[in-house]
């Protein structure tokens, strides 16, 4: 029986000033088509949308990321992440969301830490 999933690390350690990689694996079956996915982050002020890819649409980065987020090679399958030159404001909580078209929405969190 196929699992439909989201996979990420439970935990990222990041070197500080250096970049670290968020990866987000969709491991869902054929017949199911991803609509979007996404890459949120909690805050005390709330969630913010850090980056979206739509396979249809393509990718979109949220304006205060623009400079320091890019999808490595986004696709239904993989939508990891680049977080660049981290910093310690950069810690906390980061969730992989997906939205698949039957099955509705999957999501994983991983957190990211400084060395």
């Amino acid at each position: 029986v196929w699992a439909n999933k989201v996979v990420v690390p439970e935990q990222v350690t990041a070197v500080l000033g250096k970049n670290v990689t968020l990866t987000c694996r969709v491991e869902v079956s054929t017949n199911l088509s991803l609509t979007q996915s996404s890459w949120e982050r909690r805050l005390p002020s709330g969630t913010v949308t850090l980056a979206v890819f739509n396979p249809e649409y393509g990718t979109s980065i949220a304006d205060e990321y623009n400079k320091r987020v890019h999808f490595i090679k986004p696709s239904v399958h993989d939508v990891s992440i680049v977080l660049q030159g981290v910093g310690f404001a950069d810690i906390g909580t980061y969730t992989c969301k997906v939205v698949t078209f039957q099955l509705g929405n999957m999501q994983a969190s991983t957190t990211v830490d400084i060395m």
